[in-house]
């Protein structure tokens, strides 16, 4: 499902592989009254009904998912690994066909061979890399595009409460059940939570510091119906 609200639903895997939506924040303030995480834990306890546990403010969203989109070398064609790889071998190949060709003016068979053979080789990878280069192209274009329109919803706010939890910015807000989430993935780096609509929500270690993401690991645990799945990943 292609949907670009709130911090967004974009591929976050590799280009031309199979997307995972992405939905990223970051929490920078806890309601003053909210100031320890027990204290947080007892409330959404307590709560009788859907009103907030807590209010989050989400701010450098478009930053924050740039670090993630761009890992590992994605932000350039030439570093990003599948297209960096293919095109040195495209070119280490070209170069050993040059040298096989000028061997080959001696007429030997085997260096006529070897020539002709490294240049199929190196045609085969030039091919790979610009049919990859054209899919990079396309995904970068796709992101770029996305970083842009996240960047003009400014700050955004994520409320917690016990039956859903909100996302608010200027144009819309989007309302999720806790009971629509049928996976849950946690690990030292990101929360990641699956909704059976298709829409993914991530929230990334690196937007807030280790306490918010530790307390925010603890209200989504408690919130988790029995029979959903959390896979926590140390």
């Amino acid at each position: 499902m292609d949907k670009y609200n709130l911090f967004g639903i974009l591929p976050l895997t590799s280009p031309g592989e199979d997307s995972v939506p992405i939905y990223n924040a970051q929490i920078t303030e806890l309601l003053s009254s909210l100031k320890t995480k027990s204290d947080v834990m007892n409330q959404v306890a307590e709560s009788p009904g859907p009103g907030p546990a807590y209010s989050i403010e989400l701010s450098n969203g478009a930053a924050s998912l740039k670090e993630i989109y761009y890992a590992n070398g994605k932000g350039k064609i030439f570093s990003y690994p599948p297209t960096r790889d293919t095109i040195r071998m495209a070119v280490g190949l070209g170069v050993t066909a040059q040298f096989f060709y000028f061997l080959s003016l001696s007429n030997k068979i085997g260096f006529v061979v070897c020539f002709a053979l490294a240049l199929i080789a190196a045609i085969v990878y030039l091919a790979a890399f610009l049919w990859r280069a054209n899919k990079y192209l396309k995904w970068k274009k796709g992101v770029d595009a996305y970083l842009r329109r996240v960047d003009e919803l400014g700050n955004q706010q994520l409320r917690l409460t016990t039956l859903t939890f909100e996302l608010i910015n200027k144009k819309e807000t989007v309302i999720e059940k806790w009971s629509a989430i049928k996976k849950v993935r946690i690990t030292p780096a990101l929360i990641s939570l699956y909704s059976e609509s298709g829409e993914n929500y991530m929230f990334p270690a690196k937007a807030m510091d280790q306490s918010n993401y530790q307390l925010l690991q603890d209200f989504i645990r408690q919130r988790m119906h029995s029979g959903q799945a959390i896979d926590a990943t140390t």
